[in-house]
């Protein structure tokens, strides 16, 4: 039982610090992956590294409706010629290299 207990809580913070990590990312314009390729997801209109709300949109709303319709929304990144997804689109967000 105690045993139980102990994994039930090393799993319960190990998930915290999961979500605060993608939340202290999210607030600086990035995803883990996009951390570790060198890119940065910015504001369209601005230039300036997108928003935590920004972030959580494209990234919760947006892909969710990129990947609705056979993945489209992805695919379109390929097409357009600023090469944004549809989630890029709904968010008024575009990914750059990092310097």
């Amino acid at each position: 039982m105690p045993l139980l207990i102990f994994g039930g809580l090393l799993s319960f913070v190990l998930w915290m610090a999961l979500l605060a990590l993608l939340f202290a990312m999210w607030a600086r314009g990035k995803s883990p992956g996009k951390h570790f390729m060198g890119l940065r997801v910015i504001k369209m209109d601005t230039g300036r590294p997108a928003s935590f709300w920004r972030m959580a949109l494209r990234e919760i709303v947006g892909k969710w409706v990129s990947a609705a319709i056979c993945y489209l929304g992805f695919i379109w990144a390929f097409l357009d010629s600023n090469k944004q997804g549809w989630h890029d689109k709904i968010a008024g967000t575009i990914v750059v290299k990092e310097r």
